[in-house]
C-alpha cells in the first residue's frame, strides 16, 4: 500500500508540474509570441465554414464568400454582438471593424451605433463604400466583454430573401492598448486543470520516464499553441479543453483499473502503455478538431442526417460527385450519437460530437494493431511504435479534416475487426466468442458506410482466399471460419438496412448509370484512367489519403522483414492479403468508375508494417534507435500537416 501511495503521489507531483508549465507557457506566449493585432473575418463562408476563436458572434447572418474579392464577409442584422467570454480586462483593447454599406441605391444611409457592455462608445453615419470604425474596450474589474452593433435603418433584399440586413463586416481586428496581450487568471487556471487531468491520465496508463515526459510535453505544447491561435484564450475554447482533459482522466482511471485486473492479457504486459500513447495523440487530435478554427467541411451535411435519424428517419440515401450515383447512406454513427444528443445542443456542438465518436473508434484501431504486433513479436517491446504511429496516419486525418465521418467511423470498426482476425490467425486456436464479436464489428462497419461495405467485402474476400489457400492447418480453418463470419455479417447488414424497399429503385438506377456512363474528365469518378491516376497520386481524387513516400518506403521495408522472418504466419498472411486487396482496388478505381476509398481502408496495414520496421530499427543499436525516432517524426508529419491546414482561417492573423 505504501508503494502504491508513493506512486500516486509521484504522479500527482509530475502532473502538477505539467499543469504549471502549461500555465506559464500560455502567459508567456500571450505576452511575447502574439502578433500586435489579431484580425480576420467574423467567420468563414462556403464549404470550410470556420469560426473565429477570440469571440463568439451572435445576431450575424451566415458568413458568405466573395469569390472575385477572395474574402469572407458577414451581414449584421439590426442588432448583432461580438462576445469575448474570457477576455482579460486588466488592459484596454482597440477594436477596428472593416465595413461595407451595401444598402440599395437611393435609400437612407444607415447609422451605426457601437456599445461595449451596454455603454455607447461610437456612433457614425455610413456611406455606401468601404469604411472603418475604431473604438476601445476599456479596462474593468471583470472578465469578458460584449460589443453590440446596432444598425438602422435595415433593409430586406427581395421577396425571396427576407433577411433583415444591416451592414457588411469584412474584418474584425483587436489589439491591446499600450502593451501585449494578457491571459485572464481564470483561463490560466482552467488550462492548468485541463493539462493536469491529461497528464494524470497518462500516468495512470503506465507512462513513465521519457515516454511520460514526451507525451505530456506534446499535450502541453498543443494546448498552449491552440489557445494562442487566433487568441482563443479570450473565447470559450478553454472550456472545451477542460472537457477533453476530464474525459481523458476518466479513460486513464478505466485503463488503470483494467491494468490491475488484467496486467498481461495475452502476454502483452505493456498494453496499457500503448493505450497511453494512443490517448495522448488522440487528446491532441480532439483538441485540434474541437478548435473554433477547425474546418467544418462535410460535417454539417452529416449533422443534418443525424438530425433526420433523431427525428425517426433511418433509411437515407446520398449521391456521389458527378456523375451523381445514388447509394444507401447507413446510419450507425448517427444512432451511436443519440444517447449523447442532449449534451450537444447546437449544430456545431453536434459536429464536435460526431468527430468525437469517429475519433474514438479510430483510436481503437491503434490498440488492435498493437495487439497483433505483440502476439506476432512477443520479444520486441518496441512494437509500441505501431500503437504510437497509428494516430498520425494520413487517411484518418484527412477523413477528420474533410469530415467524412461516417466513412471514418465505419472503417474504424472494420479495422478493429480485421486486426482481430489477424490476432487470432497469429495464435494457435480459434475462439468462437471472439469470432462472434468480429462478426458484430464487421456488421456494424457495413451499417456505417456503403463504401465500407464494398471495400470490406473485397478485403475480407482476399483474406479468406489467402488464409484458406496458403496457410497452415490452423490458419486454413481460420479462413473457413472467417468466410462464415463474412456471410453472417453481410446477411445481418442486408436484413437490418440494405434490403429496405426504398432502396430497390436506387440499386436499379445506379447499376444502369454505372454500366452506361461516358468518360468525363471533370468528374472524380468518370475521368479517363490517366487523369484519375494523376489525381490519385496527387491526393485530390475521391480515394484520398494516399500514404506519403516515407510511409510507403518504410512499410515496404517492414513487409520485406515480415516475409523473411514469418512468411506463413497467420497474422502476416492477413496483412499481405489486406495489402493485395488495396492494390487491386486502387487499380480498379483508376480504370473504372467503381471507386472506393481503399487508401482509408488500408491505412492500418501501412502503419502496421511501418511500425514493425521502426521496432526492428529500435532494437539493433543506438544509432538505428535514433534513426527510428527520426523516422517516426517524419511519418507522423505525413498526417499531422493536415491538422495545420484544418486550422488555416483565410485572412486571420
Amino acid at each position: 500500500m505504501t508503494s502504491v501511495f508513493r506512486e500516486a503521489l509521484r504522479g500527482i507531483v509530475a502532473s502538477a508540474g505539467v499543469a504549471i508549465l502549461a500555465a506559464l507557457l500560455l502567459a508567456m506566449g500571450a505576452r511575447w509570441s502574439m502578433p500586435q493585432t489579431v484580425h480576420g473575418p467574423v467567420g468563414e463562408g462556403a464549404w470550410t465554414s470556420r469560426s473565429r476563436a477570440m469571440f463568439v458572434p451572435t445576431g450575424f447572418h451566415r458568413p458568405e464568400y466573395d469569390g472575385p474579392g477572395d474574402r469572407h464577409f458577414s451581414w449584421t442584422a439590426d442588432t448583432s454582438h461580438l462576445v469575448f467570454p474570457r477576455l482579460s480586462r486588466s488592459i484596454a483593447y482597440r477594436v477596428r471593424l472593416s465595413l461595407r454599406g451595401g444598402h440599395p441605391t437611393g435609400g437612407q444611409p444607415p447609422v451605426l451605433r457601437i456599445s461595449v457592455d451596454d455603454r455607447p462608445v461610437r456612433s457614425m453615419n455610413l456611406t455606401g463604400g468601404d469604411s472603418q470604425v475604431e473604438f476601445e474596450i476599456p479596462r474593468r474589474n471583470q472578465t469578458g466583454a460584449v460589443v453590440t452593433i446596432d444598425v438602422s435603418p435595415t433593409f430586406t433584399p427581395n421577396s425571396q430573401d427576407r433577411r433583415v440586413l444591416g451592414v457588411i463586416v469584412d474584418d474584425v481586428a483587436v489589439s491591446p492598448v499600450n502593451g501585449p496581450f494578457r491571459v485572464d487568471a481564470g483561463v490560466l487556471l482552467w488550462a492548468a486543470i485541463a493539462t493536469f487531468a491529461c497528464a494524470w491520465a497518462l500516468w495512470l496508463t503506465g507512462l513513465r520516464g521519457a515516454l511520460f515526459a514526451t507525451a505530456a510535453a506534446g499535450v502541453v505544447a498543443a494546448f498552449v499553441w491552440l489557445l494562442l491561435k487566433d487568441a482563443a484564450f479570450a473565447g470559450d475554447y478553454v472550456e472545451r479543453l477542460v472537457r477533453i482533459g476530464l474525459g481523458a482522466g476518466v479513460i486513464g482511471v478505466v485503463v488503470a483499473g483494467a491494468r490491475t485486473v488484467w496486467p498481461e492479457p495475452g502476454g502483452a504486459r505493456d498494453w496499457s502503455i500503448a493505450a497511453g500513447l494512443v490517448l495522448a495523440a488522440c487528446v491532441v487530435k480532439l483538441a485540434v478538431y474541437w478548435h473554433p478554427l477547425a474546418m467544418v467541411g462535410d460535417a454539417m451535411f452529416q449533422v443534418h442526417r443525424a438530425q433526420e435519424v433523431h427525428a425517426g428517419q433511418y433509411f437515407l440515401t446520398s449521391v456521389t460527385p458527378r456523375p451523381f450515383y445514388e447509394f444507401p447512406y447507413p446510419v450507425a454513427l448517427f444512432v451511436a450519437a443519440q444517447p449523447f444528443w442532449n449534451w450537444f445542443p447546437g449544430d456545431l456542438d453536434l459536429v464536435r460530437l460526431l468527430r468525437l465518436l469517429s475519433l474514438g473508434v479510430d483510436a481503437m484501431v491503434g490498440l488492435a494493431l498493437y495487439a497483433v504486433a505483440r502476439r506476432q513479436w512477443p520479444d520486441r517491446p518496441a512494437v509500441l511504435y505501431v500503437a504510437a504511429l497509428w494516430p498520425f496516419a494520413r487517411a484518418p486525418f484527412e477523413a477528420l479534416t474533410n469530415a467524412n465521418l461516417t466513412n471514418l467511423f465505419g472503417q474504424g470498426l472494420f479495422g478493429v475487426a480485421l486486426a482481430g482476425v489477424a490476432w487470432m490467425a497469429a495464435g494457435s486456436a480459434i475462439s468462437w466468442p471472439w469470432l462472434a464479436l468480429i462478426a458484430v464489428l464487421i456488421a456494424l462497419s457495413f451499417l456505417s458506410h456503403f463504401g465500407t461495405l464494398l471495400v470490406g467485402l473485397a478485403i475480407i474476400g482476399a483474406v479468406v482466399i489467402v488464409l484458406a489457400g496458403v496457410g497452415r492447418q490452423h490458419v486454413r480453418r481460420m479462413g473457413v471460419a472467417l468466410c462464415a463470419v463474412l456471410l453472417a455479417a453481410t446477411a445481418i447488414s442486408w436484413v437490418v438496412y440494405y434490403s429496405n424497399a426504398r432502396f430497390t429503385d436506387v440499386y436499379a438506377k445506379t447499376f444502369a448509370s454505372v454500366t452506361s456512363h461516358e468518360r468525363d474528365d471533370s468528374s472524380k469518378l468518370d475521368a479517363a484512367p490517366s487523369v484519375k491516376l494523376q489525381r490519385w497520386w496527387s491526393g485530390v481524387g475521391d480515394d484520398y489519403g494516399r500514404p506519403g513516400i516515407p510511409v510507403l518506403v518504410v512499410a515496404l521495408v517492414g513487409l520485406v522483414w515480415v516475409v523473411r522472418r514469418r512468411p506463413r504466419d497467420g497474422g502476416a498472411l492477413v496483412m499481405m492479403a489486406w495489402l493485395s486487396a488495396w492494390l487491386a482496388l486502387s487499380v480498379l478505381g483508376v480504370l473504372t468508375s467503381i471507386t472506393v476509398r481503399a487508401n482509408l481502408a488500408t491505412a492500418p496495414v501501412f502503419i502496421y508494417l511501418g511500425g514493425l520496421c521502426l521496432a526492428e530499427l529500435a532494437t539493433r543499436s543506438r544509432w538505428t534507435a535514433a534513426a527510428a525516432v527520426a523516422l517516426f517524426a517524419l511519418l507522423a508529419w505525413d498526417g499531422w500537416q493536415l491538422a495545420l491546414r484544418c486550422l488555416d482561417l483565410a485572412g486571420a492573423r
